[in-house]
């Protein structure tokens, strides 16, 4: 099957999109257990920025994918966690994410 630009350029924002998702699940995951650390406010303060610029950069690919008539239907996260799918109408990429 031969894909169009569109299609392709879909596909990359959706795999950059559910990347961002294990990246804020593993940082919220950090923040947890940063209590004991001497400077953990100086951490935390880095970590909220970055979780922050993470949340907008989610929100312009949601704007995309409902420019795009798309919409995010299931994400699926394998055990393992290495094999990851997305659906967005009607559309299905399935892909490996390297740790």
């Amino acid at each position: 099957m031969l894909y169009d630009d569109e299609h392709f350029d879909l596909e990359i924002k959706l795999k950059r999109y559910t990347h961002l998702e294990v990246l804020l699940e593993a940082l919220d995951r950090d923040k947890k257990h940063m209590d004991h650390l001497k400077m953990a406010h100086v951490y935390q303060y880095q970590l909220d920025h970055i979780t922050n610029l993470i949340l907008k950069e989610m929100a312009d690919l949601r704007r995309y994918f409902r420019q795009s008539q798309g919409e995010i239907i299931q994400t699926v996260q394998l055990a393992g966690g290495t094999h990851g799918g997305v659906c967005i109408s009607g559309v299905s990429a399935q892909y490996e994410v390297s740790q």
